[in-house]
């Protein structure tokens, strides 16, 4: 009896111990109730600086999409975090190192300015983070394709567009000859080596090219210094550069049209242009976002935007919207994974259109997308309507520049 009583207690004890240590192991584990970490999203805008508008304006398209999908991605919370780039290289590292090493964020956003554009690029690389770009990417001449680089111009880089609109300004608008009146900086060179580069290959001629400071308040000097010979101007003047330089370019009474490698951010501005008023119709640019364009989505989108905020979208509005359709596409491909290389596998596979335009990386081996620049005209009514959405074959050097013998263009 005593022995059978003894094998009962210890079947007992066997049972409990058994319960607790399931009960242990079951409750580590994440239940149906257990929510999810979040996924973190860092952004970095100009809000302060020189190019300020572009973080303003671009914040409200990123909020608008943010709100749309309720800061989720199937049930799961996004955590979105801000930073003020402050049109400089040295705060956009600093806030970039803060979003990855404090805040913990999986994937960023920004900067647009280019000297931050490029402290990112290097830094975010080396700590294997991915980043969309904002704008076109300003791509170094350095691009080596064996390096693991994580930053994607998800617009294409600020080359291929100018590049394109060279092309156009040549082959559809036939102008043979252009004097170039452009910033003298970074981003500045790069969409005038573009521009040249489209322009000259297919038979234009560059007479002459003036650089000036940015933020030059008297563009008188630089546009006596140009060819008037020339079929047309070719500048580009960012932010606030381009109320001094179209105001100015109206009092001296010059006839000569202008062409814009792409528009510094202002001349697709439904308030800038406003403030320009006539100075700047029949300016032709292009952008990488137009509230006139007719792309999937749109209308809705410009429809609620001035529902939101009383007013059209401007260009960076519509690249941050444009953003949030490709982090939701991007999570997608990847599952919901959040780690590096999921997300960088998913970034690459991307094959969408958005309000901006589609976006395709046609080189596995190259993070720039395909190219879409909206061309357009400054009308009478100051809008900027589009007038063509070219398609573009895209084929790249290191440097990010289509090549030359491989150029395809279709005009619409």
């Amino acid at each position: 009896m005593f022995k059978r009583h003894r094998l009962l207690w210890f079947c007992v004890v066997v049972l409990l111990f058994s319960a607790i240590v399931f009960s242990s192991c079951a409750s580590s584990e994440p239940t149906a109730t257990t929510p999810k970490e979040p996924i973190k999203v860092g952004i970095l805008l100009d809000k302060t600086g020189f190019i300020a508008f572009t973080g303003l304006d671009a914040e409200k398209g990123l909020d608008l999409g943010f709100e749309e999908i309720n800061y989720q991605f199937e049930g799961r919370e996004i955590q979105v975090i801000k930073e003020d780039a402050a049109s400089d290289a040295g705060p956009s590292l600093d806030k970039a190192k803060k979003l990855v090493e404090q805040d913990g964020v999986c994937i960023i956003m920004g900067p647009v300015n280019g000297g931050g554009d490029q402290a990112v690029f290097h830094y975010l690389s080396s700590v294997g983070i991915p980043r969309i770009a904002m704008q076109p990417m300003d791509v170094p001449d350095d691009w080596d394709r064996s390096k693991p680089y994580t930053s994607f111009a998800v617009r294409g880089s600020g080359q291929s567009m100018a590049y394109v609109m060279g092309a156009y300004t040549h082959d559809v608008l036939e102008y043979g000859t252009t004097t170039m009146l452009t910033a003298d900086f970074i981003a500045g060179h790069l969409f005038t080596q573009g521009f040249g580069r489209g322009f000259t290959a297919q038979g234009g001629t560059i007479l002459n090219e003036v650089m000036y400071p940015p933020g030059t308040q008297d563009m008188v000097p630089y546009f006596l210094q140009l060819d008037k010979t020339a079929d047309f101007i070719c500048t580009w003047w960012p932010g606030s550069d381009g109320f001094v330089g179209f105001t100015q370019y109206k009092e001296l009474g010059l006839k000569i049209p202008i062409v814009q490698p792409e528009d510094g951010g202002l001349s697709a501005s439904p308030t800038a242009l406003l403030e320009l008023g006539d100075s700047a119709v029949g300016c032709i640019s292009c952008s990488i976002y137009t509230y006139t364009a007719d792309t999937p989505g749109n209308k809705e989108f410009v429809e609620a935007f001035e529902k939101k905020y009383g007013e059209k979208p401007g260009p960076f509005s519509g690249a941050g919207y444009a953003n949030v359709q490709i982090l939701v596409e991007i999570l997608k491909a990847s599952g919901g994974d959040t780690s590096p290389t999921a997300l960088i596998n998913a970034i690459r596979s991307l094959d969408i259109e958005t309000v901006g335009g589609p976006v395709k990386f046609p080189d596995p081996e190259h993070n720039i997308s395909t190219c879409t620049p909206m061309i357009f005209k400054i009308n009478a009514q100051y809008e900027p309507e589009v007038i063509c959405l070219p398609i573009v074959n895209e084929k790249w050097t290191p440097g990010g520049t289509r090549l030359d013998d491989q150029y395809l263009i279709e005009w619409p």
